[in-house]
């Protein structure tokens, strides 16, 4: 069975909207034991899926498991991808700009640590759009590398003001006047 990507975001939200509830019982007897169930069985498949993460990585295709949407969710679910988070970072910043330039914006990767991604994000546009352009940045830095934590913004650098050398050259009183 192969699900499309509507489907398959469809039944990611599902799961989440599951798991919530089962967290919100938590406090109750049955609740403890979904809570253990699901947890057991994460661990389970987060064991399978390292096995044939090791398995593609020994038979040379290792790389191709993140070309697939749920795969690579799973493999950041269980820090398995085999990108470093510095790469994912990287790519996800260059697909960015390219959506973001049609709008009058332009994303720069500041600087990756373990505990926050930064970036520069400079636009054309109101304050608005770019707290909008920012959350937008940020939801795809933290969907392809959850672990970081999160993502600040930085000003965008100050336009350097360029005086003609004419000018500097020129008498005060003439520059005055």
């Amino acid at each position: 069975m192969t699900w499309d990507a509507q489907r398959l975001r469809a039944h990611v939200g599902q799961v989440e909207q599951l798991l919530t509830q089962v967290g919100e019982h938590q406090d109750t007897p049955a609740g403890r034991i979904a809570a253990q169930a699901v947890q057991a069985l994460v661990d389970l498949y987060g064991e399978a899926l390292a096995r044939v993460v090791a398995l593609a990585a020994r038979a040379g295709f290792g790389a191709e498991l993140t070309g697939d949407e749920l795969l690579e969710h799973l493999l950041l679910v269980h820090e398995l991808h085999p990108d470093p988070v510095e790469t994912r970072v990287r790519r996800v910043v260059g697909e960015l700009n390219a959506e973001l330039r049609a709008r009058g914006a332009v994303v720069e990767l500041v600087e990756v640590r373990p505990d926050v991604v930064t970036v520069r994000l400079t636009t054309s546009g109101c304050a608005s759009t770019g707290h909008a352009l920012a959350s937008t940045v940020e939801d795809a830095v933290l969907r392809v590398a959850p672990e970081v934590g999160r993502v600040e913004t930085v000003a965008p650098r100050a336009e350097p003001v360029l005086v003609p050398v004419a000018e500097l050259l020129r008498p005060a009183a003439r520059r005055d006047g």
